[in-house]
């Protein structure tokens, strides 16, 4: 785990609201307002997912079934934690969203309304999605989670856990296993295997208060480069970001690293990164980028093997970090000398 805040921590609950939140609780018809009255104030998360319409009997359809129900099973496992199911859908794809999800309003544009491609792939703009749960829900924190991302029973608790420490951002890397045609009739095996780690990074949650910062001008799902503008988004305007890379929270079927991409939606994507980028860069810190807190030539390694991240940027920004440390470690030594008799 990394965490890399920017700013202080929340104070935990007191023993006080923990003793006293159970019993009292069936005296107010609000929870959140019951919970506020003793000292404890609800994190309620809204977690928007974007399904797609799949031909029944096919692999997208039976993993997103997956995906759906460890969804369900989740939010059954720690009804105290209040959490608010959502999906951001194209009018044909309403099909797809589950009875236990509210749909919010029908997306009204897709990736092929600002760029014309040979393929045409109706991918989602990750900005609408999220601003869908923003208009739809009043949760303080929103989770977005890719449609082939299965959670573990207790992932709510854990976000939990980690929210309420002072954590305005979680980015969760996923566990792999092998895809061998399993279905949501077989959750349990799925999550009983510890499987391998992936560098990729595909569960973001973050405050709400975030999301209407982010620039995302022209990102669609589905295709790399999604994950980076995310990633980067969310490291700048986070004051306590923390980075999940080795927590069992999420599992993908499937072993590939890095699955078969459309080029032509890979390049149209790296180009909207990268005229984002420049604009991030400013509120962008060196210590809090992912594996900083590793020794020098570690994180070089591990950043130099994950696409998600870009080396070259980190160096820079290490660089002007190293430099401003230098900077004010050299006028110290003038300003000690000058005051010298």
């Amino acid at each position: 785990m990394q965490r890399v805040p920017k700013g202080a921590c929340a104070s935990p609950n007191s023993l006080f609201s923990s003793f006293l939140i159970p019993p009292y609780h069936f005296l107010f018809s609000d929870r959140d307002r019951a919970l506020h009255i003793f000292g404890r104030m609800a994190l309620r998360f809204a977690h928007i997912i974007n399904p797609y319409h799949a031909q029944q009997g096919s692999d997208a359809h039976r993993i997103q079934q997956v995906t759906q129900q460890s969804i369900a099973n989740a939010v059954a496992y720690r009804p105290d934690v209040a959490v608010q199911l959502l999906t951001a859908q194209f009018e044909e794809d309403r099909p797809m969203v589950p009875a236990h999800f509210t749909a919010t309003e029908n997306l009204q544009r897709s990736v092929l309304d600002l760029h014309q491609f040979s393929r045409k792939r109706k991918y989602a703009l990750i900005g609408d999605v999220l601003m869908r749960a923003y208009a739809a829900s009043e949760a303080e924190f929103i989770i977005y989670t890719n449609m082939d991302i299965i959670l573990q029973p207790y992932f709510y608790e854990a976000v939990d856990r980690h929210v309420r420490s002072g954590a305005d951002v979680l980015i969760i890397n996923r566990r792999r296993i092998v895809d061998s045609g399993q279905t949501a009739d077989d959750l349990a095996l799925i999550l009983a295997q510890v499987g391998r780690s992936h560098p990729g990074f595909d569960c973001f949650v973050m405050h709400r208060s975030l999301v209407p910062k982010l620039l995302l001008d022209g990102i669609c799902v589905g295709v790399p480069f999604v994950e980076a503008a995310l990633l980067y988004n969310l490291l700048a305007v986070a004051a306590d970001a923390c980075i999940l890379t080795d927590a069992h929270l999420t599992v993908h079927l499937g072993m590939e690293v890095m699955p078969p991409r459309d080029g032509e939606y890979h390049r149209y994507n790296q180009r909207c990164f990268d005229a984002i980028l420049p604009k991030l860069k400013p509120l962008l810190v060196g210590a809090t980028l992912p594996y900083s807190e590793m020794p020098l030539l570690q994180r070089t390694w591990k950043r130099a093997l994950n696409p998600a991240v870009f080396s070259a940027l980190h160096f820079e920004l290490e660089g002007k970090t190293l430099m401003q440390r230098a900077r004010a470690y050299w006028n110290e030594l003038r300003f000690r000398w000058l005051e010298r008799e």
